[in-house]
């Protein structure tokens, strides 16, 4: 997003996150202006986060499809996959709801 001034988790850019063997270091404006700054040691998803930082564009987490299309992972995304491993309605920022009917199955990829 042109002029976007604060980030989550799913508008993270690729210079928001430094990897380095299996430290990850992410640091970001996010809601209100809060600085955000946090360390991650973590093998696997160090792996994965410079995985996503390898493939072309700005966005961090982004995925290729099985014909080699690239996606963005959006905030609907990540909503949709923390329902479907909890089986509660999850909105990012508003932490767990009461279950509801399911939500809108959408394609992405299992390895977020």
């Amino acid at each position: 997003m042109p002029g976007q001034t604060s980030f989550g988790l799913a508008t993270l850019r690729d210079r928001h996150a430094r990897v380095e063997g299996s430290h990850i270091h992410l640091s970001f404006r996010g809601k209100g202006g809060s600085r955000n700054e946090t360390d991650i040691n973590d093998p696997r998803l160090a792996r994965v986060v410079k995985a996503c930082r390898d493939l072309p564009g700005y966005e961090l987490f982004q995925y290729v499809d099985d014909a080699g299309e690239r996606h963005t992972v959006t905030s609907t995304d990540v909503n949709a996959y923390l329902h479907e491993i909890s089986g509660k309605e999850i909105a990012l920022g508003r932490g767990p709801t009461s279950p509801r009917s399911p939500c809108a199955s959408s394609s992405t990829s299992t390895a977020m």
